[in-house]
């Protein structure tokens, strides 16, 4: 009976130790393949970085599942960017789900905040740029993402926070060549040193105050900007039914004022009909400004 009590004793002792030892290999086995993951995923992610730093644009628009709304940089703005852009970061947090599908992490950038360092006005050529901004000390940025697993592997879901932190600031850098002019004018440039535009009385060149003229030699106003400007643009005469009737280049060099003529004789004209006329400011076919008020002549 003794024998028995004590047989009995050591199978309850001997099944309690298997038991803890399946336990324990079972959470070894599920600790490893939670390591396995979140080496795979950091093997994915830092794989990423390497790619996005050789070529930022491409490499967004493979690795979110959401479109990348990309903007229209020019090119000369994509070299300044490809230059002095930093796209390089570290994993601060990373986390994986339990069952493997999907992660979210924090991913630590370095960001230079160029809107802050550059007017809406100044112009600079892209060496210039690229002397400057090599030499900004850099903000420290946090950026939250998510991350899905499919058959194919790791995609990052959204990445367009790289997009507005890292490659956005470079479509407001103005350019210019080396004779400073813009190299591609902006809305945002013109109508930060755009000031206002003003009939001329052809013969007195004075300002016209009823926009009014009678039988006059030429059609004249002026454009005026806030700072000198160096501008190649554009200006055309109109009738009041929209009919383009003239157009001339305009050319100002450190200037603050543009004075647009059209005498009827450049025209191959007798004179001007009665009827209301205007006047726009034409840069590469976009219309960057116009007489507020028609001119009539009567």
């Amino acid at each position: 009976m003794v024998f028995g009590k004590f047989k009995n004793r050591s199978l309850k002792i001997l099944s309690l130790i298997l038991t803890i030892t399946v336990l324990f290999s079972v959470s070894g086995c599920s600790g490893y393949i939670e390591e396995l993951r979140l080496r795979k995923l950091e093997d994915y992610i830092y794989g990423f970085a390497d790619e996005l730093s050789a070529d930022p644009l491409t490499v967004l628009n493979s690795n979110s599942a959401e479109k990348i709304k990309l903007p229209g940089l020019s090119d000369e703005q994509k070299e300044i960017m490809l230059a002095t852009g930093n796209f390089k970061f570290s994993i601060e947090e990373l986390n994986v789900a339990e069952k493997g599908k999907s992660a979210d992490c924090k991913l630590k950038f370095s960001i230079i905040d160029l809107e802050d360092r550059y007017s809406a006005t100044e112009l600079h050529t892209v060496g210039q740029y690229k002397k400057e901004i090599s030499k900004f000390k850099e903000s420290k940025k946090v950026l939250d993402f998510t991350l899905s697993k499919d058959k194919e592997g790791w995609k990052f879901d959204d990445l367009n926070e790289i997009v507005k932190y890292l490659i956005e600031p470079y479509g407001t850098l103005q350019v210019c060549d080396d004779e400073g002019f813009p190299i591609e004018l902006t809305h945002e440039f013109f109508d930060e040193v755009f000031i206002d535009v003003l009939w001329y009385d052809p013969l007195f060149s004075t300002p016209l105050h009823l926009n009014k003229l009678e039988d006059p030699v030429a059609i004249q106003c002026a454009f005026y900007f806030n700072t000198p400007v160096n501008l190649n643009f554009r200006a055309v005469l109109k009738d009041e039914s929209g009919t383009t009737l003239a157009d001339t280049g305009v050319l100002l060099k450190d200037s603050v004022i543009a004075v647009v003529d059209f005498s009827h004789d450049s025209l191959g004209m007798s004179g001007f009909s009665k009827g209301k006329y205007t006047i726009e400011i034409l840069y590469d076919k976009e219309v960057f400004a116009k007489t507020e008020e028609p001119l009539e002549i009567k």
